[in-house]
């Protein structure tokens, strides 16, 4: 019997730690600290059982529940609600001790009315726009005790964010959005918000207020009256970049690369996963795939690391083979989370022979931990490091950090010398598109265009397989445009001829040799080698040996280096030039075309061109693996020259770098734009375009005062009040009342002040026609009648014509930029104007509608600083378009 006994005890013993280890990995994040939500247009959703990390939760935490698995901690007392469940999966604090009002109430155990204290989930949401976002939660409550809940931003619990409630609606899955307060214990509505007031990457936190809440999913929004409906919107997982493959593989700066952009996926039994980052297989499709690509880089003997990821319903198997010969297989280990990257998940094998047109194959085939699951055989791809250096490779460290804008000008400071780029485009990878109009731009924005003295394209001069004589000479095409188009809109390159060097291959040589022969100590010649070498290695065989000390060739990708047709990358350095040889450029600058918005969005056409431009390549139907990708990554060794090249010049540019730039030159200082304590546009006419429409004495405006009411005192001594049911006249031309005064500043800035004491109109002297107008506003604290008890307000009017005083006696028929509280940006017709303005249902701006509204449309966002702060106004009118710009962002056009 004793022996019975102790085999029962022990039996028991390990059946209770299975049960723990089951739990807490249920409580455990199932995403990595490098993913997030991003807000696009005032909105994010993001489903409950998605946080990054929980806190303060020794008595009380957040645990999942899943169609197949059950978290069993303490206290449940009613069943599991899958049914209905976003992404078939929540969240519910556990233990619940306290189901019904009967229950005793434990202050700092199964209750807790201090925000902040107990059982809190972390979150990490981008924000692109500030603002004050109100917050939805989707909940399920079945009694008394388990609806409440608070919400906090960054370790912060404001006001607004506390005691969340649900009354209605039990037993059913539940948006609502109400503060419970002690006179309304079911809530008051639109008072659950977050203020939220710079742009990057936030904590969102939720913490217990009662045990047993069950949570499923929760928006942000900036629009009060925004009501989800079933589900919601689609909560989207993001990836900080660059990604980790990216940033392993410049861990040594002479790795080959092969990333699964690469690889073929159609009729392989892949798909792309994450964005394209990685390459996956469905497993109710299929369990096993395999996609083979040439190895086009030198023979040699490499250390070769297959890049996988580790996942938590199955061990799959991942085979490399070359040339149809296995070289091993590998299975990345489980991991908790639902996928996970790092040096644990990865394969090493050491000295193995390649030459170039080797065939690589990846076979990969699923697996299960329970049979019911199934991993999705992810893998990112492969990396070729020199024969001895692999483990570096392994066992480089990748930052956790998630990137946030960044309004800070990179720092122009080019070496002396002069620079020629030779660039593809013609070869099957289009990124030569994109690439090319953003270092046109970038030389053109720095005010260096003077220094760029050779620009070819085109340099495959053997056309491969891959792409077609009808597609490459559509590339022809494209980067000629490319070429001419950027450069005109653009201006300042009317000295320089863009060759296409397989079509002018004779004059191409002939011009990149002539640069060459110029170059001296003191005048270096910088040769970015954007494609093949070829065309460098005819020049510098047709120019003075001599000459060629003072040549520097900047590359960054192997794959340039090693596709000569007629020189290999040893024979250029065998002509004696210096090797200038940075990290991969691909791994900031190769993205998610979203990166680009900010372009694409843009009100310039120089900017919105070269988004064009860069997606005309993600459309090209040779390659596949530029799709959903932006790419100007050979920009980045123009980058490099720009800000110091081999004297701290940025090895590693980014998209942000490129954009602080671009919109630097044409917005004239985008990180002062985005300042909206700043005082005054002055700082936009360094650049001698613009014109100052202030100064001391309103010399280039007229004003028209209007009627003043029958408060306002202090008339002028000529101003005759009609008699009592009679209209009113106005005052008229000038501004006897100094409803108009201009200061100065501490910087000497002109400061238009308004009282608005009798509504009156600044008229310009001069017409004005396809124009950029800026101003900033601020509010002061004086009302008066008509607007005692209204909202203040102002207007910035525009295509004004006919006589004064022809809407409300004070203004002229005009369109206007409606300047005030809570409606910046809205357009109003005046005196009988009309407009055509595509709105979606609720009357705001919406480009994508098919409807138009003809007078007094709504802006898409409110984006109006706080009271007594500056917000930046821009309007742009070209021809017989406009668009309203509030603090950088476009809310109607």
């Amino acid at each position: 019997m004793k022996s019975i006994a102790l085999v029962l005890v022990l039996v028991m013993s390990t059946i209770k730690i299975s049960l723990y280890a089951q739990e807490s990995n249920l409580a455990q994040s199932i995403i990595d600290e490098t993913n997030f939500f991003e807000e696009k247009n005032g909105l994010v959703a993001v489903e409950a059982e998605f946080f990054y990390k929980q806190s303060n939760s020794e008595k009380r935490q957040w645990y999942r529940t899943t169609t197949d698995q059950v978290a069993k901690v303490g206290r449940d007392e009613d069943a599991e609600h899958i049914d209905g469940a976003s992404n078939k999966t929540y969240i519910e604090i556990l233990p619940d001790t306290r189901v019904t009002h009967s229950d005793e109430l434990i202050r700092g155990e199964n209750f807790s009315n201090e925000a902040g204290k107990m059982a809190i989930a972390h979150y990490k949401v981008k924000i692109n726009n500030p603002g004050r976002y109100y917050v939805w939660v989707r909940a399920f409550s079945t009694g008394s005790e388990d609806n409440g809940v608070h919400v906090g931003l960054n370790g912060e619990w404001p006001d607004h964010g506390q005691r969340m409630q649900w009354c209605e609606g039990k037993n059913q899955w539940k948006w609502d959005s109400k503060q419970r307060t002690k006179e309304v214990h079911c809530g008051v509505p639109k008072e659950i918000y977050l203020d939220i007031e710079k742009s990057g990457v936030h904590d969102i936190q939720f913490s217990m207020r009662e045990d047993g809440f069950e949570f499923d999913k929760y928006i942000l929004t900036t629009d009060p009256d925004f009501k989800p409906v079933d589900q919601g919107p689609g909560a989207k997982i993001k990836w900080s970049e660059p990604s980790y493959y990216k940033s392993i593989s410049t861990s040594v700066i002479e790795n080959k690369t092969l990333p699964v952009d690469d690889f073929p996926v159609k009729g392989t039994g892949y798909y792309q996963d994450a964005g394209g980052r990685w390459l996956a297989i469905k497993p109710h499709e299929r369990k096993e795939a395999e996609t083979t690509t040439s190895f086009n880089f030198k023979s040699a003997n490499y250390d070769v690391v297959f890049v996988g990821v580790g996942e938590n319903d199955g061990q799959s198997t991942f085979t490399v083979l070359i040339n149809g010969n296995e070289l091993g297989s590998y299975s990345p280990s489980l991991t908790h989370k639902m996928f996970e990257e790092g040096k644990d998940f990865n394969a090493l094998w050491e000295n193995v022979t390649l030459n170039k047109g080797d065939e690589i194959t990846v076979v990969s085939k699923i697996g299960s931990s329970d049979g019911k699951e199934w991993a999705r055989a992810r893998w990112s791809g492969l990396i070729f490091a020199p024969a001895g250096r692999g483990k570096e490779v392994m066992n480089s460290t990748v930052s956790n950090e998630i990137s946030s804008e960044s309004n800070a000008f990179a720092k122009i400071n080019p070496p002396k010398g002069r620079i020629a780029i030779v660039a593809d485009g013609n070869s099957p990878d289009p990124d030569d598109l994109g690439a090319t109009v953003v270092k046109i731009a970038l030389l053109r924005a720095t005010g260096l265009e003077e220094r760029l003295v050779h620009y070819s394209h085109s340099c495959d001069l053997v056309r491969v397989n891959r792409i077609s004589e009808d597609a490459e000479n559509e590339r022809h095409a494209l980067m000629q445009t490319a070429c001419d188009v950027t450069a005109r809109r653009w201006g300042g390159f009317d000295g320089l001829k863009f060759y296409d060097a397989k079509w002018q291959m004779d004059q191409t040589i002939k011009d990149l040799a002539s640069a060459i022969n110029s170059s001296t100590d003191d005048d270096p010649l910088w040769i970015i080698e954007a494609g093949e070498p070829d065309i460098i290695g005819y020049a510098l065989d047709a120019s003075d040996k001599e000459k060629h000390q003072h040549v520097k060739v900047i590359t960054h990708h192997p794959a340039n280096d090693d596709a000569g047709d007629f020189y290999s990358w040893q024979q250029i350095l065998d002509f004696g030039v210096e090797e200038v040889r940075i990290p991969d450029q691909n791994v900031n600058l190769k993205v998610n075309i979203e990166n680009w918005d900010w372009a694409k969005d843009h009100p310039d056409p120089r900017i919105q061109w070269l988004w064009l431009i860069g997606k005309i390549a993600e459309v090209d139907d040779v390659v596949k693996f530029q799709k959903g990708k932006w790419d100007c990554s050979d920009a980045g060794m123009l980058l490099y020259w720009l800000t110091g090249a081999t004297n701290g010049g940025l090895k590693m540019g980014s998209v942000d770098d490129v954009k602080s730039i671009l919109l630097g030159y044409i917005d004239g200082g985008m990180s002062w734009m985005k300042s909206k304590n700043s005082k005054g546009p002055s700082p936009r006419l360094e650049s001698g375009e613009w014109e100052s429409l202030l100064d001391d004495d309103l010399s280039k405006w007229t004003v028209w005062t209007g009627v003043p009411e029958p408060s306002v005192k202090n008339l002028p001594s000529d101003y005759k009040r009609a008699g009592e049911g009679e209209e009113q006249p106005p005052i008229g031309l000038g501004d006897p009342m100094g409803i108009y005064k201009v200061t100065r500043d501490a910087n000497g800035d002109h400061i238009l002040n308004i009282s608005g004491e009798v509504y009156a109109g600044l008229t310009s002297k001069k017409s004005y026609s396809d124009y950029h107008m800026t101003l900033l506003f601020k509010w002061g604290e004086k009302k008066y009648e008509p607007r005692l008890e209204r909202k203040r307000d102002c207007g910035l009017l525009y295509h004004c014509y006919g006589s004064h005083g022809a809407f409300w006696n004070v203004w002229k028929r005009c369109l206007e930029y409606q300047i005030q509280e809570g409606d910046f940006g809205d357009l109003y017709n005046l005196g009988g104007t009309f407009s055509d303005v595509p709105v979606g249902e609720k009357g705001r701006w919406d480009p994508t509608s098919n409807l138009f509204k003809k007078r007094n449309s709504k802006k898409s966002i409110d984006y109006e600083s706080p009271h007594g702060e500056w917000t930046r106004v821009d309007l742009y009118v070209i021809g017989d378009k406009a668009i309203h710009v509030t603090n950088g962002h476009v809310v109607l056009a």
